[in-house]
């Protein structure tokens, strides 16, 4: 009688990385290897710059892609049996972006963020929590989504949805996201510069 191995945890050769998939047989789980191709695509050195966060796959997750839980510091990606290694780097760069927020952005930083894609300085940095919730309606959501089209350009696709006109019921029907307004040239090197200015002066204690 043949039975399923529930779950195995995989311990691979990207430093912190761990894979969290169902095996079937001796073969290498989909997720896993979705997965690592999809690292191979993420254009970024993130380790050096989140080195206590780790990087979880998993199989299919209903209502879920990602998730950045910021107090265990881990990331998790769940795969898609659609999901091409294109797009899962896509959503990699993403939740990096989150734990890079989380670690790196001070107030008056994502304030400048905000200022700089020409939106209210009150805008909710997170997303409202409850079942409505949208990351895609926050400034953290938007700058994760700027983060992701910076690194991995216009193949990882752009949803943010800050600086559209949406009435209340649009924004109730948001699951997926807007094709919103992508971020300008001054905008990405604003953000190619703090990935790699903010981690040097974390490390040498410069203001």
């Amino acid at each position: 009688m043949r039975r399923t191995i529930a779950v195995f945890i995989t311990v691979f050769c990207f430093g912190l990385i761990v894979a969290v998939c169902p095996i079937l047989k001796a073969e290498e789980p989909a997720c896993d290897r979705v997965g690592r191709q999809a690292l191979q695509r993420v254009n970024w050195d993130w380790k050096p710059v989140l080195g206590e966060w780790d990087l979880r796959f998993g199989p299919e997750r209903l209502g879920y892609h990602g998730l950045t839980e910021f107090f265990l510091h881990r990331i998790t990606i769940w795969i898609r049996p659609a999901d091409s290694p294109e797009a899962v780097a896509g959503m990699i760069a993403h939740e990096l972006a989150h734990a890079f927020d989380r670690k790196y952005l001070t107030p008056a930083r994502r304030r400048q963020w905000l200022a700089a894609r020409g939106l209210p300085p009150d805008t909710p940095w997170y997303f409202p929590v409850g079942q409505l919730g949208s990351d895609y309606l926050s400034g953290a959501g938007d700058f994760a989504e700027s983060v992701k089209w910076t690194l991995q350009g216009p193949r990882a696709g752009f949803k943010s949805c800050l600086g559209l006109q949406l009435n209340e019921q649009q924004k109730k029907m948001i699951a997926r996201g807007c094709d919103g307004i992508l971020p300008n040239e001054a905008q990405q090197v604003l953000i190619r510069q703090w990935l790699e200015e903010l981690p040097r002066t974390a490390r040498t204690g410069e203001q």
